[in-house]
């Protein structure tokens, strides 16, 4: 069984919640990221960030996708590159 940090939500919790990307892998799911991505403001971040989003976890899943999409069998995830593109407007916004 996966171990769960208590204090640190999942993955799915900080996406699916936290950011409110789209979920499996159909087309409305990437249309939710690409619109969220698409209309994302600063104070958005900001939002983010007081529920919970921090810097590190974003560059940690910017990475990952960044490597999963030069991988031909996991770029066929549907998913993988608008979450990417979302993860690199995220870092372009986040204050400071």
């Amino acid at each position: 069984m996966k171990s769960v940090d208590p204090i640190m939500p999942s993955n799915d919790e900080i996406g699916g919640k936290i950011i409110g990307w789209g979920t499996g892998q159909t087309q409305s799911a990437v249309d939710k990221t690409e619109a969220l991505a698409k209309n994302l403001t600063r104070a958005r971040v900001e939002e983010m960030i007081e529920k919970g989003l921090t810097k590190d976890w974003v560059k940690k899943q910017f990475s990952m996708y960044e490597a999963a999409l030069k991988d031909p069998v996991k770029a066929r995830n549907i998913n993988l590159k608008p979450r990417f593109d979302l993860m690199k407007k995220i870092l372009s916004l986040w204050p400071g």
